[in-house]
């Protein structure tokens, strides 16, 4: 009785329901907010169920799942679990996820608030995405990147090199989506320069997509719908 009260208030402003104080991302917060769990920093939203809309947005109106190889996905920066919760909306129970997330303390948050609502097996590796990539022996169907500190992105994540790295753990025919800041006009620049001079490069195919407030980056633009209510799964 009284978690469904809180659900209805969170519809009207949002409760605060749990705290930690990280090393690598400062304060993270969870919020009940609409009826979702969202986890943020001081300057960012990591996650928020599936009204993430950066990568919501791309699954639900962009994407043609149909043209996946397989169902195998790799996600880099887990937050509380937003991509996974929301491909599972898209097809529930018909993936297997791999999520690779730095701070243990987020990981820790996913367990309790995230992965209750994931429906497909996943598995978790608490470590850098850099390493996992660099000592990675399998190949994925689709990549999802979301790697920030706050709300800054790491260089070095941003790197021809890195993303060469991404690919060979790409399945043929598999899709990278990236995320990347676009709510000021710096960081317009910054994630248009990234993919014009470097995501192209590894992915010639490659196609940018405003989303939100973000920019997203994925690298087969086979990939979009011609016409989003033909969509399959």
């Amino acid at each position: 009785m009284i978690q469904s009260i809180k659900k209805a208030v969170s519809y009207l402003w949002d409760i605060q329901v749990d705290y930690r104080e990280s090393e690598i991302n400062g304060d993270l917060i969870v919020f009940l907010s609409k009826g979702r769990f969202q986890l943020c920093t001081a300057n960012a939203i990591y996650s928020f169920e599936d009204r993430y809309d950066n990568f919501a947005n791309i699954f639900r109106d962009h994407l043609d799942f149909g043209l996946l190889p397989g169902q195998k996905v790799l996600v880099l920066g887990l937050g509380l679990g937003s991509v996974p919760i929301t491909l599972d909306k898209v097809s529930p129970g018909s993936w297997e996820f791999t999520a690779v997330e730095l701070d243990e303390a987020v990981c820790e948050l996913a367990s309790i608030y995230g992965y209750p609502k994931i429906i497909s097996p996943i598995q978790t590796h608490v470590g850098d995405a850099i390493i996992f990539i660099e000592n990675c022996q399998e190949q994925f169907d689709m990549i999802c990147i979301d790697l920030f500190i706050d709300d800054i992105m790491p260089e070095d994540t941003m790197t021809i090199e890195f993303f060469n790295q991404i690919a060979h753990c790409l399945s043929p025919d598999g899709i990278v989506i990236a995320n990347t800041l676009a709510f000021t006009e710096d960081h317009k620049k910054k994630s248009q320069g990234f993919f014009r001079d470097k995501f192209l490069k590894a992915f010639p195919k490659a196609v940018l997509k405003h989303t939100h407030l973000n920019n997203m980056l994925l690298s087969d633009k086979r990939y979009l719908l011609s016409d989003p209510t033909k969509k399959e799964v």
